[in-house]
């Protein structure tokens, strides 16, 4: 029994602004293949061989699966781009709100949804803010925890500032009824 040699590309990766080529990926696929996830084959290969994709054009380009970790995606265009969730579900990308780094370089990067939610990624989890936030908590004392806290409410101020999410209510307080 033979193994079949998977065929291979050279997948161009683009500027988004002016069209420049950025870099050139070695992925295993085919013309026919999708160019979605071909642009998603060329993100790994990036990463892997620490190609800048910074302002690289990654629309619709399939990311699940895909560890972002150390990639400098400042500026790249990842409108359509779709991560999996733990769930299994497609998360179609709308924009990237902001992208911090721990002293220890853990990162943190905060996308908006086209379904209007935000969600972070950080490592290999992928959550909502309070969810994110819970998880935070839990590390007990000590600077991770309250870096962690830090970003997290960055990336909540950030994402208010940009109109993806609507500023949290301020539960009233209670005031003791007077005598």
């Amino acid at each position: 029994m033979t193994d079949k040699a998977k065929p291979t590309m050279q997948q161009p990766v683009h500027h988004w602004s002016d069209g420049r080529l950025l870099f050139t990926a070695t992925i295993e696929a085919d013309e026919t293949s999708p160019l979605g996830l071909r642009l998603g084959l060329a993100v790994r290969w990036a990463v892997l061989n620490r190609a800048r994709l910074a302002g690289a054009s990654l629309n619709r380009a399939r990311l699940d699966g895909a560890s972002l970790v150390g990639a400098r995606l400042d500026g790249a265009r990842l409108d359509g781009a779709i991560v999996r969730n733990a769930q299994g579900e497609d998360y179609i990308i709308e924009k990237i709100v902001a992208r911090l780094q721990r002293s220890d370089g853990h990162t943190a990067t905060a996308y908006h949804g086209k379904d209007g939610t935000l969600r972070i990624q950080g490592g290999c989890r992928f959550l909502s803010l309070e969810d994110f936030r819970a998880e935070a908590e839990a590390y007990g004392e000590g600077y991770r925890r309250a870096e962690t806290l830090n970003i997290l409410n960055f990336i909540e101020a950030e994402a208010i500032r940009q109109g993806v999410i609507a500023p949290a209510k301020k539960a009233a307080a209670k005031r003791a009824p007077k005598k």
